[in-house]
């Protein structure tokens, strides 16, 4: 879903991005993936910050913080 995420996204179809990007999300923390689940909460920040959504940014960024038990996502928190 993040490759199909990033090809709507290139090709203009934000929403489709999006709604992609959530869904993943969703999936991976019913499947208790953390680590796949950073990698969608990095995107879906990106995108909130892209598009002036500073509440929406605000939230998924609370989730990363809370999800990167490791700091492997140390930088993209940081930035």
């Amino acid at each position: 879903l993040l490759d199909a995420a990033t090809l709507w996204s290139a090709s203009g179809q934000k929403k489709k991005a999006l709604q992609a990007l959530e869904k993943g999300l969703k999936l991976s923390s019913e499947q208790n993936n953390p680590y796949q689940a950073c990698l969608f909460l990095i995107s879906l920040l990106l995108n909130a910050l892209e598009l002036g959504d500073v509440a929406s940014g605000a939230d998924y960024l609370n989730k990363l913080e809370k999800i990167n038990a490791d700091n492997r996502f140390a930088f993209e928190i940081k930035l």
